[in-house]
C-alpha cells in the first residue's frame, strides 16, 4: 500500500470509529497516524497535518477524561464494534470505491481541478458514474465555471455514458439549469435541456441532496432559527458542505461528533426529515475556497 493510501485509510477508519462513539479505538488510530506522518519528512504540509492530528488526539483525551470523571461514558457493545469494523473492512477492500473517495477528498480540500481529473475515469464505471458526474459538476460550480456544464454533460450523452433522460436530469439539478433558458437552442443540447421534468430519479439507490436545513443552538442553549446550507459534494448518505469563513456562528456550532436532530433535506424530487452526525470538519488551506470550512455530515434514519 502506498503511503498516501495508507494515511487515507487510517484516517478514514479513525473518523468512522469516532463517529460511532468508539473513542478509544479512534484514539489508537490517530496515534498510529501521527507516528506514520512523523516518520516521513518529505510529506507536504507535514507540520500542519501533525498539528491537526494532535488536536484530534487532545480533543478525544479531554472527552474521555470528562466521561471518566463524570462516570457517564457508555462503552459501545462488542457486537456493535465488530459490525462497525466489518463495515469498514468491506469498504476498504473495494479498491475502486476507495480510489473514488480519494478523488472526492481532493475536492473537499479545495483541489477541484485535480479532483475532476481523478474522478473522470469513474464515468465509465456503471456503479459509480452517477456520483462521479454529480461531483464533477459540483467542482465546476465551485470553480465558477457553470457555463461549461451544459456542453460537458452533452458530451457525456454523445459518448453514451448517460441516456438523454439522465443527461437532462444532471443539467436540471445543477446551477447550469438557469443558463438553459438564456442560450439559443442547439440541436445537440436542446433535445434534453427543454424537455418537461420527470420527477422519477434515474438513480433510485442514491437520492441527490441539494441543500440541508440545520437548527443551530443560540444563546442560552435555545434553538435559533434553522439555517439552510447548500450541499457541495455527496457520496451516498455522506454530504459535504462548504461554509464561508464569514459564517462564524455556523462554524462554531457544528463540531465533530455533534448529533443533529430534526434536519431537513431538500432534493430535486422530495423533501424529507432525518437526523445526522458531523463526521469531520476542516479548514481549506488552498485553492479558490481557501479559508472556508468543509463539513462532512452523515444522514441517519431518513423519514
Amino acid at each position: 500500500m502506498e503511503l498516501k493510501e495508507k494515511i487515507y485509510s487510517i484516517n478514514k477508519e479513525a473518523s468512522l470509529y469516532y463517529s460511532q462513539g468508539m473513542y478509544e479505538e479512534a484514539l489508537g488510530k490517530y496515534r498510529t497516524l501521527l507516528k506514520l506522518i512523523s516518520a516521513y519528512k518529505g510529506i507536504k504540509n507535514r507540520e500542519d497535518l501533525q498539528s491537526k492530528i494532535r488536536e484530534k488526539i487532545g480533543a478525544i483525551n479531554k472527552k474521555l477524561d470528562y466521561y471518566d470523571s463524570e462516570g457517564v461514558y457508555t462503552q459501545v457493545s462488542s457486537e456493535k464494534k465488530e459490525i462497525i469494523k466489518k463495515l469498514f473492512a468491506d469498504v476498504k477492500d473495494d479498491p475502486e470505491y476507495k480510489k473514488f473517495e480519494e478523488a472526492l477528498t481532493l475536492a473537499k480540500f479545495g483541489q477541484f481541478s485535480d479532483s475532476v481529473k481523478e474522478m473522470t475515469p469513474f464515468l465509465k464505471n456503471d456503479k459509480l458514474k452517477t456520483e462521479a458526474a454529480r461531483n464533477i459538476i459540483k467542482c465546476f460550480e465551485a470553480m465558477d465555471q457553470v457555463d461549461k456544464i451544459i456542453s460537458m454533460v452533452s458530451n457525456w450523452k454523445d459518448e453514451n455514458i448517460f441516456s438523454e433522460k439522465e443527461a437532462r436530469q444532471l443539467v436540471e439539478s445543477s446551477k447550469a439549469s438557469v443558463l438553459s433558458a438564456e442560450v439559443e437552442e442547439d440541436p445537440v443540447e436542446s433535445d434534453f435541456i427543454n424537455e418537461p421534468k420527470d420527477t422519477e430519479s434515474f438513480s433510485p439507490e442514491i437520492m441527490e441532496i441539494d441543500s440541508v436545513g440545520i437548527k443551530l443552538t443560540g444563546s442560552g442553549g435555545v434553538d435559533a432559527e434553522p439555517v439552510e446550507l447548500d450541499v457541495s459534494f455527496q457520496t451516498g448518505n455522506h454530504l459535504s458542505l462548504i461554509i464561508s469563513s464569514k459564517e462564524k456562528r455556523i462554524i462554531d456550532n457544528l463540531d465533530v461528533g455533534v448529533k443533529l436532530s430534526d434536519m431537513c433535506f431538500y432534493s430535486p424530487i422530495a423533501v424529507f426529515k432525518s437526523t445526522g452526525i458531523v463526521l469531520s470538519k476542516h479548514q481549506i488551506s488552498s485553492g479558490p475556497k481557501k479559508g472556508d470550512w468543509c463539513l462532512d455530515i452523515e444522514i441517519k434514519n431518513p423519514t
